[in-house]
């Protein structure tokens, strides 16, 4: 306990140092920003237009992009001296801004409005316009523009299946390539695991610009990370008021609605920000299945179908306010606070059949299930960033809160019927509750410094700490009155708190790159009355990148991995589903290692990577059968160790101007050894899976998008799942000026989401299968409004050129 004392002595203080570092006094740097707007003529902003930002003297290219879709473009880090910026886009000839200068008289330039030069050749045909690249690779990241995307009446969630290299799961769980515990950042924000579902379930697709992925994360990421997903929410960058209003609804077996919208207030030194989005769904489950089990010498052997169908009538609400504070081109500070509210009540029937195996049933149980789910989640985060030289010194500081409450009661009614469903006979009903109370604190100082020969080190340090109270209540009515059953109720603590601090030492060469990390993390995690772990873990991390020539490159790298068991799954609950079946905390659960290797080609626009995973102590759902009781147990256990060979192909393609296509494909060998109720097992299996997305720009601004994933046979710790495909099509068309969209979207058009798999010991076999009603149709709207144009800064003139502005701030 003295070290824990110590160890939480230590983290208060370092939240302490971390907060001080806003006071301390930086030295501006000499960098600046140029941004302005691209209009059509009658001021309609013109989305995807080509901008450079160009040196007078030679025309030579110093920085470019393509404008978002309001038209606007934003370059910073900007050198001192003299530019120009050139636009170009279909239908228009090449269009130049003013000449204007980067300097000590203004850091900050905005161009405001710049009017597209309508082309003196008369086109006989325009097609369609511009558009960003589906899928760009900066580095060791990809960045997915998802900012025009026809798929927009979903969620967050849905929007995932279109990510290359990632799996949706069943509940909205995320995998990359095969690997879970996926960071999800949301504008460089962390979001807990723990609350992840919550948030992106009620953050709407039409919020996104752009994903940005990373499948090999380098050491300022959590040793955690199977992967990195930032999700980069739209933000206006037009002076005065805009904003967004949304509403959409789609049906399957039932409907879902939302509505909701975004206003943001910016100035030249602040912008204020606020979304809201209001959902009320009705959501159809099917689970079925079967256990089989037999005793030790096969004298006797049960087998128990079951079958479930639940409807969930939820309601989310969902709000977030931010706060960015500009006082130098060089310095943000941005406050941000949300709330993710789910009120779900669920009524569920289900039906287990007793029976021998291959004999008809017997008898049935029927269990007439209602619950109710309650959650509250409450973030609040502090960030400040500031670049304190032009040669590239970054300070950056993130103070995160998370609070999550929820409440889960459930109410069994039970009887017994015959195999024709004759003769039902009460049992007694019984009721439980599973409160729990979850605040997750973070503190996080990231610095950036450049050294001689263009190397550059990075280093930082992060607490995490994590309060947890979880109790489980089970009552039985016996002669009308209710009973708590000692042996299922249960209150525990949990505490948990890691200190991690990382180095990373890179350089990018003119024909490659290589990056040399370390992290270390330390933790110490304590639930009550129950035990108490410490562990010191070393994480290195290595990538090198060669440029063979203009068109092919080889990237090699390492890094190791570490996975913590849920809190949950830690401690010492059982909770039941059903009279026969339930979850249980396993005490002796430990945290899986993991380490990676990959080998990666690029061919021009072609990535193909070869990769090799080993696991040990993996974390696996098992299932236990008590025969005394005919019960089965489910919890995660650790089985002794996984290895992957594998690989991934990501292919994108520019068929035409209008019609990008981007391919991803992986696949891998995993053999699996360990026990399994104390029996050795060995498991082996070749699993694949690929996504192919297309997206078409047509004329009258009309956008169609259409994909189709499918993931063969697999393994899923000691489960064999069985296959399963999804073919979806979105289709998006402006109007009203451009100032709104309709969307109609058909998602799962062959039910093929459904999701299942086996899992087979020597006395035990086990089978599940479960569907999410997302074989859906859908439509939406939306439409933006504000202020359209953006006045210009008053101007100075630099000696003969033309005036330039005089701001200190964008």
């Amino acid at each position: 306990m003295n070290e824990m004392k110590t160890l939480l002595h230590f983290s208060k203080r370092a939240n302490l140092v971390l907060a001080l570092a806003l006071l301390l006094p930086v030295v501006a740097a000499a960098q600046g920003t140029v941004s302005g707007f691209v209009l059509e003529k009658e001021g309609v902003p013109a989305p995807f237009a080509t901008v450079a930002l160009i040196t007078p003297k030679d025309s030579a290219i110093v920085k470019g992009r393509a404008t978002d879709e309001d038209g606007s473009f934003f370059f910073e880090n900007v050198a001192d001296g003299e530019y120009i910026v050139s636009i170009s886009y279909v239908g228009y000839n090449r269009t130049f801004s003013r000449p204007f200068a980067i300097g000590e008289a203004a850091r900050g330039v905005v161009l405001g409005n710049v009017l597209l030069a309508q082309s003196t050749q008369a086109l006989q045909e325009v097609v369609v316009t511009a558009q960003k690249p589906l899928i760009e690779r900066k580095a060791d990241t990809y960045v997915m523009n998802v900012e025009n995307s026809a798929l927009g009446s979903g969620n967050a969630v849905e929007l995932m299946k279109i990510v290359p290299f990632v799996e949706v799961g069943q509940g909205g769980g995320i995998s990359m390539r095969g690997m879970g515990n996926v960071l999800i950042l949301i504008d460089g924000r962390p979001t807990p695991k723990e609350t992840v579902a919550t948030v992106l379930q009620s953050l709407p697709a039409d919020e996104i610009a752009r994903i940005e992925f990373l499948t090999n994360p380098p050491a300022r990421y959590d040793a955690a990370a199977g992967g990195v997903i930032n999700i980069i929410t739209k933000k206006s960058k037009r002076m005065g008021l805009t904003g967004t209003y949304r509403a959409g609804a789609s049906q399957g077996v039932e409907l879902l609605t939302n509505t909701g919208g975004n206003l943001t207030y910016r100035r030249e030194k602040w912008s204020l920000y606020g979304r809201v989005n209001l959902a009320a769904n009705r959501v159809h489950q099917e689970h079925g299945g079967f256990r089989e089990f037999s005793s030790p010498d096969g004298s006797s052997a049960l087998r128990f179908g079951d079958s479930t169908t639940s409807l969930n009538r939820s309601k989310v609400y969902a709000a977030q306010a931010g706060f960015d504070f500009f006082p130098h081109p060089n310095h943000t500070v941005g406050v941000v606070a949300g709330a993710d509210i789910f009120r779900i009540p669920i009524r569920s029937d289900n039906y287990t059949r007793f029976s021998t195996p291959g004999a008809p049933p017997d008898s049935i149980l029927r269990t007439d299930l209602t619950m109710a789910l309650n959650s509250a989640t409450f973030n609040y985060s502090l960030t400040y960033k500031a670049s304190l030289s032009p040669t590239g010194r970054e300070l950056n500081l993130l103070l995160t809160r998370t609070d999550y409450g929820r409440n889960y009661d459930q109410f069994f009614r039970q009887e017994i019927l015959g195999p024709g469903f004759e003769n039902p006979t009460p049992r007694d009903p019984f009721r439980t509750s599973n409160p729990a109370d979850l605040s997750i604190n973070i503190a996080q100082l990231d610095y950036t410094h450049p050294l001689t020969g263009d190397w550059k080190l990075e280093g930082g340090v992060k607490y995490v700490g994590t309060r947890t109270t979880n109790a489980v209540i089970q009552e039985v009515q016996a002669d009308g009155e209710w009973v708590t059953n000692p042996d299922l109720t249960n209150r525990t603590t949990y505490l948990e708190d890691i200190v991690a601090g990382y180095g990373l030492l890179s350089k990018d060469f003119k024909r490659g790159a290589v990056r040399v990390g370390l992290r270390t993390e330390g933790t110490t995690a304590e639930a009550k009355e129950a035990f108490t772990r410490r562990y010191l873990g070393f994480f290195p991390s290595f990538y090198a990148q060669r440029s063979v020539s203009d068109h092919y490159k080889v990237a090699l790298s390492y890094r190791r991995q570490i996975t913590r068991p849920d809190y949950q799954a830690m401690l010492p609950f059982t909770i039941y589903n059903t009279r026969y079946s339930a979850s249980e905390g396993n005490l002796y659960l430990q945290p899986q290692y993991t380490n990676l290797f990959s080998l990666t080609h690029s061919i021009r626009k072609i990535d193909v990577t070869l990769d090799y995973t080993l696991t040990k102590g993996l974390i696996a759902r098992t299932p236990r059968v008590d025969l005394a009781t005919n019960t089965t147990f489910v919890a995660e256990r650790n089985i002794d160790q996984s290895a992957k060979y594998g690989g991934s192909v990501l292919l994108p393609v520019a068929i035409t101007s209008w019609w990008q296509a981007n391919n991803s494909l992986w696949a891998s060998y995993q053999v699996t050894e360990g026990k399994f109720n104390d029996q050795a097992v060995q498991l082996s299996l070749f699993g694949y899976a690929f996504n192919t997305t297309h997206s078409f720009t047509l004329p009258k601004s009309l956008k169609v998008d259409l994909g189709f994933f499918y993931a063969s046979p697999s393994m899923y710790g000691l489960y064999r799942t069985e296959s399963r495909h999804n073919a979806w099509i979105a289709i998006r068309k402006g109007i009203l000026a451009g100032k709104g969209d309709i969307r109609l979207s058909f998602d799962d058009m062959f039910r093929g989401s459904v999701f299942r798999g086996t899992l087979e010991g020597e006395t035990i076999r086990t089978h599940y299968s479960s569907y999410y009603d997302s074989r859906r149709v859908g439509i939406a709207f939306s439409y933006r409004f504000g202020k359209k144009t953006v006045d210009a800064a008053k101007e100075k003139k630099l000696g003969n050129e033309d005036a330039v502005q005089r701001i200190k701030t964008q």
